[in-house]
């Protein structure tokens, strides 16, 4: 994948999180798609109704001419929601072209603005909406050809994953709740803490690991904080490394960065820890739900990528599962269309670095609005 697609992979988890401009995302894929325009749509399931928005490229009365004048005489638009979720269609698709190259639709409305190719999917399922992105350029400069649809291909499962990140977010109160809420879904275990030990939020994996938490903290993220505190003042880096014991033999690996807090958690304006915990022995520990969460798998899906992570072969992974190596290998070609890779060892280092919206702890800390970060006093 060229560097070019990778930066609007990028900026679509940006815009997922409330970081950068969906409109401006929309326009990146139309440069890498061909497309001379494009839109968000939003097909509310219960009344059929429509919604378009961050459109690109599409004339100033798009909405009024579509919704008021020939929505119910859009073939190509019918087509798209006649397939599953995760389905991508072109106007050359369309069962009867001649009849879409024909109907009052194409000659009234698509001509008139320039939009009588499309290319696009519906790519996430509330229950209550379902949310996708069309593509669409002029009749003169031809259908969407291989590779352009390709690129989209490979764009699918991100946009997905962005928008069920958005829908989500949305629908939590408060930027830390919405904070937790996708930091619950890292395998490793992440907390917030103040200078004092205080933990500010923490995510499920990092409970497992430090036990109950308060606002006071615990004797372990006393020691964290402590250390990585008087590493900052000591040297001024705000970056803190260390294998740190527990209890016993187990030692934790400890990676805080130090920033300003958001004004969310309500502190004064000194800095806190975003603190990584990971147990130095610990084989990968992945959430069957947040697998499917991330990446649109099945239950059965995210089992065998649990499996394969864990270091299984396609054989051993059918043995523990009691499933024919068959049907592994039907649930791995599944798992690379939805994730956009194409090798095991692509897929395993995906889910071992975390997906891109979520190993930029920095940007999820930067979506909520803090401040610089004071300057560190040394001994």
């Amino acid at each position: 994948m060229g560097h070019a697609l990778e930066t609007v992979i990028d900026r679509i988890y940006d815009a997922g999180l409330g970081s950068d401009s969906w409109a401006c995302v929309v326009a990146d894929i139309c440069r890498q798609c061909g497309a001379e325009s494009g839109v968000l749509v939003i097909n509310d399931q219960r009344t059929g109704e429509l919604r378009f928005s961050d459109e690109n490229g599409l004339a100033e009365d798009y909405r009024r001419l579509y919704v008021e004048d020939l929505r119910d005489d859009d073939l190509r638009l019918n087509d798209l929601l006649r397939h599953p979720v995760g389905t991508l269609r072109t106007d050359t698709m369309i069962d009867d072209y001649d009849a879409y190259r024909n109907s009052r639709a194409y000659r009234e409305l698509y001509t008139k603005l320039g939009t009588e190719h499309a290319l696009g999917a519906f790519l996430y399922d509330d229950g209550a909406r379902v949310f996708g992105l069309r593509l669409f350029r002029p009749h003169h400069a031809g259908p969407f050809v291989d590779d352009e649809i390709r690129r989209y291909e490979r764009l699918m499962p991100h946009l997905s994953r962005a928008f069920r990140l958005a829908a989500a977010m949305k629908a939590e109160d408060g930027r830390l709740a919405r904070i937790e809420l996708v930091l619950d879904l890292l395998p490793q275990g992440l907390l917030i803490a103040a200078e004092s030990g205080a933990v500010l939020a923490c995510n499920r994996a990092a409970r497992r690991i430090v036990g109950p938490v308060d606002t006071t903290g615990t004797a372990l993220t006393r020691r964290i904080a402590a250390a990585a505190f008087d590493h900052w003042r000591t040297t001024g880096a705000r970056s803190y490394l260390s294998m740190l014991e527990r209890t016993g033999d187990t030692c934790l690996q400890i990676r805080a960065e130090l920033m300003a807090p958001p004004g969310a958690w309500g502190e004064a304006p000194a800095p806190v820890a975003a603190v990584m915990l990971v147990p130095a022995d610990a084989t990968p520990a992945l959430s069957i739900p947040a697998l499917q969460a991330l990446y649109g798998l099945t239950e059965a899906e995210a089992r065998v990528l649990e499996r394969l992570v864990a270091g299984d072969t396609l054989d051993t992974c059918a043995q523990s599962l009691g499933v024919s190596r068959e049907t592994v290998r039907s649930h791995l070609r599944a798992i690379f269309s939805k994730t956009g890779v194409g090798r095991q060892a692509d897929l395993i280092r995906l889910v071992l670095s975390g997906p891109a919206i979520l190993e930029r702890i920095d940007r999820l800390i930067a979506a909520c609005g803090p401040a610089p970060m004071p300057t560190a006093s040394r001994a």
